[in-house]
């Protein structure tokens, strides 16, 4: 009796130390909250946690305002760039310049843009080590592999783990494809392939992020991907062919430890099971997709963040962090999420038409960022209260935006408060990031103060 008790003892010390440990890890990793600067009329924007649903406006002189985590991606102008909490914000700033083929960031050269209308012969070939140890990017558009290939062959061997962004592909960058991927060793790696192609991943063992840009035909089943030991966060797009697809078990059946899955754009999709081999889901972003309840609602005890184009079937998930409401979501739907998953500490608001009162937050001692993205029928008062924001993200629509954005600031002396824009959802919208078509959209985006809806 003795033995069997001093056994459960133990095991009782044993629980409770993993479960401080685990506890501790999430507090230990709270979300930061960034100001970024960037040029003139500049925009910045979370593409990994936000899929692009909103941007917040930067310039020298006025910062964006972003809550973002280690590895996120960002869009900065017309750069889509890892960043890494511990090496990259000086208390919280980031400052960027978007120089066309060249990004700068806190003053450092962190992303060069490969494409035969830049000419950047004299600055490769003059480029010491330090700097390339210090590149952080690599985006690869239509240019001539052997024009700087001992470059990057150099490049390689001092930058192995280089993030590296391709085009869309067709049967002449497909070449440059193989060729850089059978040369660096990227951490972070967003490629087009056909679903007959996937196989060249097999060799990115070390690869941590994954944005895979689906060249398919108009109906497209997902295979499987190989296995990727260290892959955490997978993002599947496809091209504007794709009519429907169906995403499989077989997707992600050798790669139960992704953490964080993205789709979006890939025609009429539905799930038959996608997120079932998944043993710690933390993050789903789910736009245009038929995603039963039940296999999302599989992973509730593991969800941090949410992000979904329609309403899931469910009140409280014990560890949510971050949420996006869709648009359309009505008040009491708002307030009963609110109401039972107390430690929320970011809350993002698309077009909240039906949401007039939001008395609901202040019950929530955890908040730390909250962004409404026009909100023409909401009642703002309720802020001018919320001293514990961080960062408060409103729409800039017109001159009453800006008259309430002021006020806040001034209630609020201790809150970023900044202004956002929100972009109009449709078919193959987010493709335009994709790096080939990245400078087109900032055009139209920027000859448009705001894209109508």
């Amino acid at each position: 009796m003795k033995c069997n008790l001093v056994k459960w003892l133990a095991c009782l010390v044993g629980f409770t130390i993993l479960f401080s440990c685990n506890t501790a890890t999430r507090k230990e990793r709270p979300y930061a909250i960034l100001k970024i600067y960037g040029n003139n009329a500049s925009r910045a924007g979370n593409l990994t946690r936000d899929n692009l649903l909103f941007t917040s406006n930067c310039s020298p002189a006025s910062p964006a305002g972003l809550v973002a985590d280690d590895a996120d991606w960002l869009y900065l102008d017309s750069w889509v760039w890892t960043y890494h909490q511990t090496k990259d914000s000086k208390q919280g700033t980031l400052r960027f310049l978007d120089a066309d083929s060249l990004l700068f960031v806190n003053g450092e050269l962190r992303g060069i843009r490969l494409n035969r209308q830049y000419h950047l012969g004299p600055l490769l070939s003059n480029m010491d080590s330090l700097t390339m140890s210090q590149l952080s990017l690599l985006e690869i558009q239509d240019f001539e592999l052997d024009s700087c290939l001992n470059w990057l062959k150099a490049l390689a061997n001092i930058n192995p783990g280089i993030s590296l962004m391709f085009e869309a592909s067709d049967s002449a960058n497909m070449h440059n494809t193989e060729a850089l991927l059978s040369l660096f060793s990227p951490v972070d790696l967003s490629v087009s392939l056909a679903p007959q192609d996937f196989g060249l991943l097999a060799k990115e063992q070390q690869v941590h992020t994954l944005w895979l840009n689906v060249e398919g035909d108009s109906i497209f089943v997902s295979p499987a991907l190989p296995k990727l030991p260290n892959l955490k966060q997978l993002r599947i797009s496809g091209n504007d062919r794709i009519d429907s697809c169906v995403l499989t078990e077989d997707l992600l059946s050798q790669n139960q430890q992704v953490e964080m899955v993205a789709m979006h754009d890939l025609g009429t999709a539905h799930s038959t099971g996608v997120l079932n081999p998944l043993k710690q889901l933390h993050e789903l972003t789910a736009m245009g997709v038929s995603i039963a309840d039940s296999e999302v609602l599989a992973h509730a005890p593991t969800l941090e963040k949410i992000l979904t184009d329609t309403d899931l079937l469910f009140t409280k998930l014990p560890n949510l962090r971050w949420i996006t409401f869709p648009a359309k979501t009505s008040q009491q739907r708002f307030d009963n999420i609110i109401g039972s998953n107390s430690n929320l500490e970011v809350i993002e608001m698309m077009k909240p038409e039906y949401i007039v009162h939001l008395d609901s937050l202040k019950q929530l001692k955890h908040l730390t960022a909250l962004t409404i993205v026009e909100a023409d029928t909401t009642n703002m008062q309720p802020l001018f209260t919320m001293h514990h924001l961080k960062l408060l993200s409103v729409s800039q629509k017109n001159n009453t935006s800006d008259s309430l954005r002021r006020q806040l600031s001034t209630a609020l002396p201790n809150t970023l408060v900044v202004a956002n824009d929100g972009f109009c959802l449709g078919s193959g919208w987010l493709m335009l990031l994709m790096p080939a078509l990245a400078i087109a959209l900032i055009a139209a985006v920027k000859r448009n103060n705001r894209r109508a809806c």
